[in-house]
C-alpha cells in the first residue's frame, strides 16, 4: 500500500512545541492527564473534538488545560451544493497524490462510508451516513476533510498527533509529524505507544533483539479488559436482555433528540435495536450444544482459525487483506488429510455477519465450526498452528510459541520465525505442510515467544488504575509512567 511515510524523528517536546490530541471517551482520564503534563513542560495542546458537546465538556471542565479545543470537521458532513464533478475530482487526485494513498484506502476501515470493504461485516447497522450519501458526497467530504487537517496541522506547527485515527494519521504522516496511539497490549494491564493505526512500533523489534525470556513473564491467559467484556457479551441471550437493551437504546435516542446531540444523526434507531436482536440470535446459534468443545476434538489434528471483528478491527490492523471466507477457503482446499481447521466466531463480530456465514463455513468437511463458549487460549495451545489475519490471538499464539500462517502483513509478531506470512496464494500449501510435518523448531518457538513477550512487557506500561468502563478513574502515578514512556519514544526512528 503506497502512502508517503517519511515523519521525521520526533525528538521530544520543549517549550513553544505544540501536540495535537484527538479527544476519545475511553481514554478520557489518561489524555487529560498526558495533556497536563504536555502543557507543564511547556508545549501547546490542541485538542480535537467529534462535535459540540464534547468540545462543551473540555471548555467547561478544563477551561485553562488547552490552547484550543477544536471541533474537527466531519468527514460526515452532509454536502449538499456539489462543485463540478471533473473539479471534485480533479482536486481529490492531486490530493492523493500529495498523500500518497487513495481514498479507498483512507476510507476502508469507515463504518459508514467504507462498510462495503467489510465483507464479514454486511449486518452492522446502517447510518444516515452510510445510507444518505452518494459518491460524489463522500468524495467532496473527504476533500473537504483532508484540506482541514491540512491546514490545521501547519498553521499550528504540530510537532506530535496523540491518539489520532487513520485519516488525520495519512495527513500527519505526508507532513513529516510523528503519531502517537496509547494501544492496549492485551497482556494483563499494559499499554504501550503504537506508531500508527496498525499498531506497529519500531521499538518492539530492537527490543527483541535484546531481551531473554523472564520467568516472571509468561503469557498465562486472557488479559483482564476481555475477561470483562467476555461476560457482557455472553449475557445477552435472553428475551428479557434483548428488552432491556432495546428499551435502553430507545431512551438513549430520545434523550438525544431532545437534547439536539450530534449523535442522534447517526445510525438508525430501527437498524440498532433490529441489531440488538441479531446478536441474540446469533449468539444463541453459536452457544448451540450442536457445536463441538475442546472435548469433542480429542484425538484430532487441526490447526485453529479464530475469526476477527468487522468493520473496523480488521480493515483498520489488515488494510492490504482483510478476507476472512476466503482464507478458510484456501485452507480448506490445502489442508493435508487427516487435519481440520477449527473456526471460533469472536464475540463482539456476532450479529453482524452476512446471512449463512456460518453455513458456508461449515460446508467444508474437513472445516469445523467450535462452540462460542469454548477458551480460545485452550484452542490455540492444543491445536498444531494458527491461521490468522490479525487479532489477540495472533498475539496469542505468537508469545505461546504455536506456530501461525497469516495474510496480516502489519502483525506486530510478524517477524517471529516460527510466523508464515502468506504473501501469494501459492505460498500457503507450503506453509501449511511445514506446520504439519514438523518443520518448525517448537522449543526455539517457545523460546523466541517468551522473548517477545519480555520485549513487549519492557516498552509497554502499566495501567493498573484505569478502566475503559470507567475511564476517568485513573491514578496519577499510572499517568507519570505512561507520559515517561512517550518520551522515550522521542529519538526511535518513525
Amino acid at each position: 500500500m503506497l502512502e508517503c511515510s517519511g515523519p521525521r524523528n520526533w525528538r521530544g517536546l520543549r517549550p513553544g512545541d505544540s501536540a495535537a490530541v484527538q479527544a476519545h471517551s475511553q481514554f478520557r482520564g489518561l489524555l487529560v492527564g498526558i495533556c497536563q503534563r504536555i502543557k507543564e513542560a511547556g508545549a501547546n495542546v490542541y485538542l480535537y473534538c467529534g462535535n459540540k458537546e464534547e468540545k462543551k465538556f473540555y471548555d467547561d471542565n478544563y477551561p485553562e488545560l488547552f490552547n484550543e479545543v477544536i471541533v474537527a470537521a466531519h468527514l460526515y458532513k452532509q454536502y449538499s451544493d456539489i462543485k463540478a464533478e471533473k473539479d471534485l475530482y480533479d482536486e481529490a487526485r492531486k490530493l492523493e497524490a500529495q498523500l500518497g494513498t487513495t481514498y479507498n484506502e483512507i476510507l476502508i476501515n469507515d463504518r459508514h462510508f467504507g462498510r462495503g470493504f467489510s465483507v464479514g461485516g454486511y449486518y452492522h447497522p446502517r447510518s444516515r451516513m452510510s445510507e444518505e450519501r452518494n459518491y460524489l458526497q463522500i468524495v467532496a467530504a473527504t476533500n473537504s476533510t483532508l484540506k482541514f487537517w491540512l491546514a490545521e496541522f501547519e498553521a499550528k506547527k504540530i510537532s506530535i498527533c496523540l491518539n489520532f485515527g487513520r485519516l488525520p494519521n495519512v495527513v500527519a504522516r505526508s507532513l513529516g509529524i510523528p503519531v502517537r496511539i496509547p494501544t492496549l497490549l492485551r497482556y494483563e494491564d499494559r499499554y504501550y505507544w503504537a506508531y500508527d493505526e496498525q499498531q506497529q512500533s519500531p521499538r518492539i523489534a530492537k527490543q527483541f533483539a535484546i531481551s531473554k525470556p523472564d520467568e516472571n513473564v509468561r503469557f498465562k491467559g486472557a488479559y483482564n479488559a476481555y475477561k470483562s467484556f467476555r461476560e457482557k457479551i455472553k449475557g445477552r441471550v435472553g428475551v428479557h436482555v434483548f428488552a432491556g437493551r432495546a428499551a435502553l437504546t430507545i431512551l438513549r435516542f430520545a434523550y438525544w433528540k431532545l437534547r439536539r446531540y450530534e449523535k442522534a444523526k447517526g445510525y438508525y434507531l430501527k437498524e440498532l435495536v433490529t441489531y440488538h436482536w441479531r446478536q441474540r440470535q446469533a449468539t444463541n446459534e453459536m452457544m448451540s450444544g450442536a457445536l463441538p468443545g475442546l472435548e469433542d476434538l480429542e484425538g484430532k489434528r487441526f490447526i485453529f482459525f479464530p475469526l476477527s471483528t468487522e468493520p473496523e478491527s480488521l480493515q483498520t490492523l489488515s488494510p492490504e487483506y482483510f478476507y476472512q471466507l476466503a482464507f478458510i477457503t484456501s485452507i480448506a482446499r490445502d489442508l493435508p488429510v487427516g487435519v481440520y481447521l477449527v473456526v471460533k466466531e469472536h464475540l463482539a463480530a456476532v450479529g453482524r455477519r452476512p446471512k449463512d456465514f456460518y453455513g458456508q463455513i461449515m460446508e467444508f468437511k474437513n472445516v469445523i465450526m467450535a462452540n462460542i463458549q469454548e477458551d480460545g487460549i485452550a484452542l490455540m495451545r492444543r491445536s498444531e498452528a494458527v491461521a490468522i489475519i490479525t487479532g489477540t490471538s495472533g498475539l496469542e499464539a505468537a508469545v505461546s510459541g504455536k506456530p501461525i500462517l497469516t495474510y496480516g502483513r502489519q502483525n506486530i509478531y510478524n517477524f517471529l520465525p516460527h510466523v508464515s506470512v502468506i504473501k501469494e496464494e501459492t505460498e500457503l500449501k507450503e506453509a501449511l505442510h511445514r506446520v504439519t510435518s514438523g518443520g518448525i523448531d517448537l522449543e526455539k518457538a517457545r523460546h523466541d515467544g517468551e522473548k517477545l513477550l519480555k520485549a513487549l512487557v519492557d516498552i509497554s506500561f502499566p495501567l493498573k488504575s484505569f478502566s475503559p468502563w470507567k475511564p476517568d478513574i485513573i491514578d496519577e502515578q499510572d499517568i507519570s509512567i505512561a507520559y515517561d514512556t512517550l518520551l522515550e519514544t522521542a529519538g526511535e526512528e518513525d
